[in-house]
């Protein structure tokens, strides 16, 4: 995966094209989530773009870094009705068996009317497909198949049709929710950010999430899971204003495991910032902003770079 990927968790959520929701808002969605969302989920995204979509880079960043899962979603929603300012809040969840944790579901909030999606599959021909006691509207496409059903109110869910399945037994009391792992919810409620977009991972999404943001040329091989075997949870925010700024912190299990991961990231930065002078002399070091230090067990990255640094043009130099 390539460091322009950061980029990419700032504007994968933009997909459906979210509008201003507060901070009690985004409060209630998270909590609607981890009521639906099943207990298996290792890795949970709120986002809220109000600011992201005042950005004047924001055509460049939706166009260029676009998840394709999040495309489809978005096609899949105008097919029912529901364009880019109907959607309010969303909150993407992602599960062990999801590969380089690129499959996701979710909630959103916004128009998620069942009548009026009914209405608007009937008219596209698009087939309803029984999920629990609820309906959802499929839509085949590369990766899979990825299903959209309305849950309630304002709220609509989406995902594989076996990610549905999973919510409706959760809504039935039929599985567990993820807000019956208290520790995850813990740890909800200490990664909240006022940011536009933050979010918290255990076991293999940590690694995951880490080496989505590593640099293009990404010349260190290494295995994730086990360079972050030794971290128990990931608390992160993404803050773009003038520049993109990242927060991020590590709990680690033990002392040693503190020591280790703030030696291996420091000289991870090091290789790196050499390595991007060589492959990019006439491009600015996004490295040069990568501040790594610990405390308590804690190692905390913070990352504040220029768009330019994150998102060169096509006939920039190397």
């Amino acid at each position: 995966m390539e460091w322009r990927k950061l980029a990419g968790w700032v504007v994968v959520i933009l997909a459906v094209g979210l509008v201003t929701a507060s901070r009690a808002n985004a409060q209630q969605i998270v909590q609607d989530a981890l009521a639906i969302l099943p207990a298996d989920a290792v890795r949970l995204e709120y986002s809220n773009p109000s600011k992201l979509r005042s950005l004047p880079r924001y055509a460049q960043l939706r166009d260029r870094y676009l998840g394709r899962e999040l495309k489809v979603l978005e096609t899949s929603l105008m097919q029912l009705g529901v364009q880019e300012e109907d959607v309010k809040e969303l909150v993407l969840s992602w599960e062990p068996a999801d590969a380089a944790m690129e499959q996701m579901d979710g909630i959103a909030t916004g128009r998620f009317d069942a009548q009026a999606l009914a209405e608007h599959a009937k008219n596209q021909g698009i087939s309803r497909t029984p999920i629990g006691s609820m309906e959802a509207y499929c839509f085949a496409g590369d990766s899979g198949t990825l299903c959209v059903m309305a849950v309630k109110g304002s709220e609509g869910a989406f995902g594989t049709p076996e990610a549905l399945k999973k919510m409706a037994e959760v809504q039935a009391a039929q599985a567990p929710a993820l807000a019956s792992k208290e520790q995850f919810v813990k740890l909800v409620e200490e990664g909240r950010a006022d940011a536009p977009i933050w979010g918290v991972a255990i076991g293999p999404a940590v690694g995951d999430w880490f080496q989505g943001w590593l640099p293009e040329q990404n010349q260190v091989k290494l295995n994730w899971n086990q360079t972050f075997q030794g971290v128990e949870a990931l608390t992160y925010s993404v803050n773009p204003s003038s520049k993109i700024s990242l927060d991020a912190n590590f709990e680690c299990g033990s002392d040693p495991a503190t020591t280790n991961l703030q030696t291996l990231l420091v000289g991870i930065k090091a290789f790196q910032q050499m390595a991007w002078q060589t492959q990019y002399p006439n491009r600015p070091n996004p490295y040069a902003g990568l501040q790594v230090d610990s405390s308590n067990r804690r190692v905390h990255v913070a990352l504040t770079a220029d768009y330019d640094e994150l998102l060169p043009t096509a006939n920039a130099n190397p």
